[in-house]
Order: C-alpha cells, then structure tokens, then sequence
C-alpha cells in the first residue's frame, strides 16, 4: 500500500484590485505565490491539492474580471493531482451555496481547474480510500460547534474510509485561545468522532498543526494561516514568513506533515502602504474594526443597525468611509447604505489608508 500526499491551500482571496492597504501589486503577489504552489506538487507528484475556500476576494460580479478568473483557471489546472476546493463566504453572496453558479467561484469551476465539494465523497489514491467532508460554509456556523462535527450520515460512510479529511472554512482556534471580538469555536470543544485530519481556512493567522486527544481518539488540526495577507491587522504585519501545509497518509489514520516555506512571499513592508499612528490617517485599530466587521457580520439587518448606531454616536465620517468600503469588498452592505459605501469605494481606490 502506497502512502497519499497532498497539500492544502488556505485562502488565496485573489482579486483584480487590492483590497484595503494593499500595494497595487496584490493582484501579481497572489498569483506568484500560487504558481510556486503549483511548481511545489509538480516536482512532488502530489496526489491531492485542498483549497480552504475564498478563492476569490471579492463577491460581487461585477469587481471580478474575466481576465483574473481565466488567470486563477491557468494557473490552477498548472497544479499535479487532484484539485479539491470548499467555499467560503468571500466566494458567495448572501443566497449561500445557491449562489454559487452566478458567481466567479462557479464560473472557475466549469473551467475544469478545481473541483467544489458540496457533499461527502471517497476517492481511492494509491490503494487508500480518502475521505474528504467538506462543511458547506453558513453565516451562522461559527457560533456552535455542532457546526463543523460529522453528521450521522457522514459517521456512517467515514467506516468505509481508511482516513477522513474534514474541510472547514470557519473561526477554528487552537484550544484555549483568547477572547476575540467575533464568533469563534475552540477546536476541542467539537466532537471530532470519525475525523482523522481537521483542516481550516478563514482565519487567517498562522496557527500551526495540533492534535486533539478525546478519549482514545485523536484528530489532527491544523491551518498554517492565508496564503494572502489582506490587512494590516498586526498577526499580518508580524508575518514575514508564508508557510503551506504538505501531509502524507501513511496507513489507516496515520498521518505525517510537512512545510512549505514560499520564496516568493515579498517583506511585509512591500504589501502594504505603511501608515503609523501618528499620520492623519485613521489608526490601525480602526482599520482592523473595519476588516473584523467585513468578515463576520454577516446578517444584513445587524450591520444596518451597527452602522446607523455607529452615524448616531458621532463615529467620524473618515471612519465610516473605511466601515462602507470594507463592507463594499465584503459585499455586506445593506440597501439603505449602498450608495455611500459606492461613494466611498470610489474614494478610497488606490488610497494608503
């Protein structure tokens, strides 16, 4: 029997325009870091590549060119093996999964270049029945742990498995992590029963690789953070380094890691526009207010009332234009706000801030 060897991509949040405090090279950054992703399973022969979700940056149609997804095709059908993906919520709109076929991340996938998992499904590499469970991204999920467990159905097919890959897109933390001002879910506190590998994309820090121990089971966690680094929220600026996470399945629930360290990942002072906090900019706390609320507000009516709440106790209209262009990229923003958060796109293009 043959081992089965992969490796996961974590949000790559490709775009045309770059996001918020991005120099304008995001776009080729991005696209660079993912060919030496593709360069690393070719001279591996990898079996298997599993995309976290958020593919793509942004939502909205009309902010994704033909050009970027024809670049995200090219490059992904570059990769050797199988190509595996889940969604995320920057690949959707608010209709959820049903959106899917009008969005980029469908047209991405009638190219051919990555395959979308909406369900279950086992796939045989070298002699090893490989299980790959993908949890089909909702805006609540991140508020129980029920969320990301396997489901009586998905129990009953993992026995037919020789090892059990778990795809999530979701607010996974190690165990015993600090409070944070958005839903999160303590990895130990899921049942992991029937999971031998528990990957993650979201969130974007560099967490590292666990294993979770629950009476004689042991699952393994692991995100090795975003493949693009989006805003200037400190975990970003403090890493310089872009790690990807290679496995080999060695046996029956055996499993072994190894790192990819990219070359092509530029010093943190060529990504982003530099700001200090005594520039006339708003400060970095308050861009980092705008990125959290973006990513995980997600119910139309609660940003409405946080935003008018923010208009009514004097929040600064500097701030609000971040607020409204944040949610623009995000696509979150609700009827009553649109025209302004329009305004302040236009605004902010190219802007350091």
């Amino acid at each position: 029997m043959n081992n089965v060897r992969g490796l996961v991509v974590n949000d790559p949040h490709t775009s045309d325009q770059p996001p918020l405090g991005r120099l304008p090279t995001y776009r080729e950054d991005i696209a660079a870091k993912l060919r030496e992703a593709a360069e690393i399973t070719r001279t591996e022969k990898l079996d298997l590549s599993i995309f976290t979700g958020d593919i793509f940056h942004q939502k909205r149609q009309n902010l994704v060119s033909h050009g970027l997804v024809q670049e995200n095709a090219d490059i992904l059908r570059s990769f050797y093996g199988d190509r595996k993906g889940i969604l995320g919520n920057h690949d959707l709109s608010f209709e959820g999964a049903a959106s899917v076929p009008t969005q980029p991340i469908g047209s991405l996938e009638k190219t051919g270049a990555v395959d979308i998992l909406l369900e279950d499904v086992i796939i045989e590499y070298n002699g090893l029945a490989v299980m790959l469970s993908p949890v089909v991204w909702t805006p609540d999920q991140d508020s129980e742990a029920e969320s990301f467990r396997l489901g009586p159905e998905s129990l009953l097919l993992a026995k037919d498995a020789d090892f059990v890959i778990r795809i999530a897109h979701g607010g996974i933390v190690p165990p015993d992590w600090g409070d944070v001002p958005f839903d999160i879910v303590q990895v130990d506190k899921i049942d992991l029963t029937g999971i031998d590998l528990l990957l993650s994309g979201h969130l974007h820090p560099d967490y590292g690789v666990f294993d979770i121990h629950q009476g004689k089971h042991v699952c393994y966690f692991a995100n090795l953070g975003s493949l693009s680094r989006v805003s200037r929220t400190p975990d970003q600026l403090e890493r310089e380094t872009i790690r990807m996470l290679g496995f080999t399945i060695t046996g029956p629930h055996k499993v072994e890691f190894a790192e990819y360290v990219l070359s092509t990942v530029k010093p943190v002072a060529e990504v982003f526009y530099q700001m200090s906090k005594g520039d006339d900019d708003a400060p970095m706390e308050l861009e980092d207010f705008a990125q959290r609320l973006a990513e995980f507000v997600v119910e139309e009516d609660d940003i409405e009332r946080l935003l008018h709440d923010a208009e009514r106790s004097g929040v600064s209209p500097e701030v609000m234009r971040i607020v409204l262009q944040r949610l623009e990229e995000a696509g979150y923003v609700p009827s009553g706000y649109s025209d302004k958060a329009e305004a302040a796109t236009d605004e902010g293009e190219g802007d350091p801030d």
